[in-house]
């Protein structure tokens, strides 16, 4: 009942991280910055990353290998 998140600083813009991740691996993650309720621009390099009781080792190798 609930769910846990882990917030990654990416090398680029998280929209551009998530799109890249999507079309290359076909994994959905979210960017920090439509989390960004102030629109202060601090979340702009990040994504949010669900936390599951057991993730994909597919999902986690492409993970380690973009950030």
């Amino acid at each position: 009942e609930g769910a846990f998140y882990l917030f990654v600083k990416t090398p680029i813009s998280g929209e551009e991280f998530v799109v890249d991740m999507i079309k290359k691996h076909g994994i959905k993650l979210m960017p920090g910055a439509y989390l960004d309720y102030r629109e202060s621009g601090r979340w702009n390099n990040y994504v949010r990353i669900p936390v599951a009781e057991k993730l994909d080792e597919r999902a986690i190798g492409a993970l380690k290998n973009a950030i």
